[in-house]
């Protein structure tokens, strides 16, 4: 009879300590969640390389459980897109399009924008993007053990420029996009001369005050001309007030930076991607 009180009693202390440990390390991930979102820049080379990993298996979890959801959340609109295509081919079989000539026109007008694959670009996944991240921050995957550096250029696709590399740590990097809050960046709109300044108003959003004789309309581009073309920007709102000699721009990252999966990095100096 002692020794089955003594092994229930040893028992309910394992499971105390147990729920002690639980409760001491749950404590201890939310305080380095919640000092991430307030002062991401104490964040250390160790803390990184700590949080690497588990920022990878989070996104591999996420995507795991979602991906089969999606599936079948989205199994009857492609069906019908399916069906939608088929009819749409059906209409187009009695014309004939020159395959080469498009082709060629295509490659030609890539290498004027600029926008040739470049084999410097690396691809990198993104472990935290906004809200999980601060807004405007994205962590990518790969640091020095990749060759990032500070200042490395960060795309989205061939032509969107998203921001650049600011922290760079042993296998993860901080990057900070152009439409950060305060942040300020030089751009054309579309194919006019006129050097701009576009501001980071935060959530991969643009202000700028223009001189009121300025021709932008909403759907025009922010452009960003170094040693390449790169799209910043698209415009989605011109506020003309009714007196003053400005007018106001507002413009908006032309992809979801809630959403981004993963990115190019073209290391700083290099051409195209």
């Amino acid at each position: 009879m002692k020794m089955n009180y003594l092994r229930q009693h040893k028992s309910k202390r394992g499971k105390s300590k147990e729920r002690q440990f639980f409760l001491m390390g749950l404590t201890a991930f939310i305080l380095l969640v919640s000092f991430f979102y307030i002062k991401p820049q104490i964040f250390s080379e160790s803390s990184h390389l700590v949080a690497g990993p588990v920022w990878r298996m989070f996104g591999e979890i996420q995507e795991s459980v979602s991906s089969p959801l999606s599936f079948f959340i989205a199994k009857r609109d492609l069906i019908k897109e399916n069906e939608d295509l088929k009819k749409k081919i059906g209409r187009m079989q009695p014309y004939s399009f020159d395959k080469d000539v498009l082709i060629i026109e295509n490659r030609e007008l890539r290498e004027a924008l600029g926008m040739r694959p470049s084999e410097d670009a690396l691809l990198s996944r993104v472990l935290l993007r906004p809200p999980r991240a601060p807004y405007d921050i994205l962590i990518i995957d790969g640091g020095r053990e990749r060759g990032f550096s500070v200042g490395d250029r960060v795309f989205f696709g061939e032509s969107v420029l998203l921001g650049e590399i600011e922290q760079v740590y042993g296998k993860t990097a901080r990057v900070l996009l152009y439409s950060s809050a305060g942040r300020e960046v030089d751009v054309f709109i579309d194919d006019q001369e006129e050097l701009l300044t576009a501001k980071g108003r935060g959530g991969g959003k643009f202000l700028l005050e223009v001189p009121r004789r300025t021709n932008v309309t909403e759907g025009d581009y922010l452009l960003r001309i170094d040693d390449r073309l790169s799209l910043l920007g698209e415009v989605v709102d011109v506020v003309l007030p009714e007196t003053g000699a400005l007018k106001f721009v507002y413009a908006g990252v032309p992809v979801d930076i809630f959403s981004i999966r993963e990115v190019f990095v073209l290391p700083a100096g290099e051409t195209g991607i």
